[in-house]
């Protein structure tokens, strides 16, 4: 007969489908609230193209004009001039992303992943808990489609600091842009506040230029949008949740891998996780350099132990350059080593080696 399960053995179980029907219930809302996002940047974005095409044709008639010299410029060519300029002219619209970086489940290992490369300055984001969603922005320009990458070097040739409806006139410049850099996040900000969202922080609807197109469910209430009714809990991992534990002790033992690799092969450490997990960092770190050391230590007595053995059976002195030569040569297997297992475990992390190539 089987023995029935008993109170203390289904708790497990019943924590786990609690863990997922909170993170279904996020997604969904995220979702939602990102759904209302969309059309309103979008509307933001058809105002803001329908004023370039207008204003940009003015400046080309104007411009028509004076080079008539007090005479009329040629009707059809200033219209066939008009429809050319305005094919040249982006639009642009957000849709929500439907890749799985954007609103699949992120575990504790594809966050490492983020840390590591340095996309991520923390191990508790909101995608650990589906409460985040990517919302990018496709710009379209002469028949070219263009995705706009994160951060805001990228966002400026889009949405440049100084922006004139003049700049496309000039046919030999490739102008993707319908606004400013200032008008843009203007019209974003109050897009996502509409929404009742924010940005990554998930306390501000204002653009992140660091991470523009994430959005996630607010933690605080934010004034004009989402009020107190409208802010979710436990949107992400405690900083005492086994996934962040797990999530900074991944970090670490990939920076004590490739602590003491040579110039070009170190990893460059982010400052940001380091200090906002300090302790833990630390102490995860510590425990993860000490083995590496060990290794280390122990590959250079060997060497040594080898070199002397072999200068022993030919009756003379272990030569300091000899031995020297047989560390250096240890040392050099070893890093090989650690940079193999490093790559080998940030390849585990990799969330989507479709779309992030894996280490070799």
């Amino acid at each position: 007969m089987n023995t029935p399960k008993t109170d203390a053995k289904a708790a497990p179980a019943a924590k786990k489908d609690d863990s997922k029907k909170l993170t279904d219930q996020l997604a969904k809302e995220v979702s939602e609230r990102a759904g209302k996002l969309v059309p309103k940047i979008n509307a933001a974005f058809t105002k803001a193209r329908t004023e370039a095409v207008k204003q940009a044709k003015a400046e080309l008639e104007k411009k028509a004009k004076k080079e008539a010299k007090g005479g009329k410029p040629d009707a059809k060519e200033l219209a066939k001039k008009k429809s050319e300029l305005e094919k040249r002219i982006p639009s642009f619209s957000a849709a929500i992303s439907d890749t799985i970086e954007s609103s699949g489940l992120r575990t504790a290992d594809e966050q490492a992943y983020y840390a590591i490369k340095g996309w991520s300055s923390t191990c508790s984001s909101a995608h650990m808990r589906r409460a985040a969603i990517h919302v990018p922005v496709t710009a379209v320009r002469a028949g070219k489609s263009k995705v706009i990458p994160h951060k805001k070097t990228n966002l400026l040739t889009y949405f440049p600091s100084k922006y004139s409806h003049a700049d496309h006139l000039d046919e030999k410049k490739e102008v993707w842009a319908i606004m400013s850099y200032a008008d843009f996040a203007k019209a974003w900000a109050d897009a996502v506040k509409g929404a009742k969202l924010a940005n990554w922080g998930g306390k501000k609807p204002d653009l992140a230029p660091d991470d523009p197109w994430h959005v996630e469910l607010p933690r605080k209430a934010v004034k004009g949008g989402a009020d107190k009714a409208d802010v979710v809990k436990k949107t992400r991992p405690g900083r005492s949740d086994k996934e962040v534990n797990a999530c900074v002790e991944n970090y670490a033992e990939y920076i004590a891998l490739t602590d003491e690799l040579p110039k070009g092969k170190k990893l460059k450490r982010n400052a940001e996780i380091e200090k906002n997990y300090k302790s833990l960092f630390d102490k995860k770190f510590k425990a993860a350099k000490a083995k590496v050391d060990a290794e280390r230590k122990k590959a250079k007595e060997q060497a040594e132990k080898a070199a002397k053995a072999e200068a022993k059976e030919k009756d003379k002195k272990a030569d300091p350059k000899a031995v020297k030569a047989k560390t250096d040569e240890a040392t050099k297997k070893l890093n090989d080593d650690l940079e193999k297992r490093a790559k080998k475990l940030v390849n585990k992390m990799n969330p989507d080696p479709s779309r992030f190539k894996l280490e070799k």
